[in-house]
């Protein structure tokens, strides 16, 4: 993990939804230089993405 990545993870860590477009502009590359980088990282287990579902009965409208 160099330099790039730890600014990408630290990006994350502050704003986990961040574009990966935003995150280009922030570290000054590509996109898909981005995406790659984000790609080995989580191959490598270094980073893991998370999702949390919100599901109750009030989060979906009830069919008619």
């Amino acid at each position: 993990m160099d330099e790039l990545d730890r600014r990408i993870v630290r990006l994350l860590q502050v704003d986990g939804r961040a574009s990966n477009a935003k995150i280009a502009r922030e570290v000054g590359v590509s996109e898909g230089t981005v995406r790659r980088r984000l790609r080995h990282l989580i191959q490598g287990d270094v980073i893991k993405v998370i999702a949390v579902p919100i599901w109750n009965r009030w989060a979906i409208a009830p069919l008619p």
